[in-house]
């Protein structure tokens, strides 16, 4: 990404329990030189020195998995968090996944 936008201001999103893991990242040194860190608070971790409201309870794992299983309530629980853009672009790199798209 630094190599295509060398000026661009690179934010890395990440949840508040995955911050004493990140030291073990591959590449971690680089990127933090690389970019910023933004810390969102996640329930069971204290965030109350993080100038952001608490996000819904979601993961990227629920993300997948509704994508795997596509159930009817997989599919509104896709349409109620993710881009409609993203879904559509998700469908066709996988070459359209029997069901339908997502969205």
């Amino acid at each position: 990404m630094h190599e295509l936008e060398p000026d661009a201001h690179i934010l890395v999103a990440v949840g508040a329990d995955i911050i004493p893991a990140l030291p073990k990242w591959y590449k971690y040194d680089e990127l933090a030189s690389m970019a910023d860190f933004l810390v969102f608070p996640r329930q069971g971790y204290d965030a109350s020195s993080l100038p952001i409201p608490a996000l819904p309870q979601i993961s990227s794992t629920d993300i997948r998995r509704a994508l795997e299983r596509r159930t009817p309530e997989d599919l509104a629980f896709l349409r109620s968090y993710v881009p409609a853009k993203i879904l559509d672009m998700y469908h066709h790199a996988m070459g359209g996944v029997a069901g339908g798209s997502p969205r």
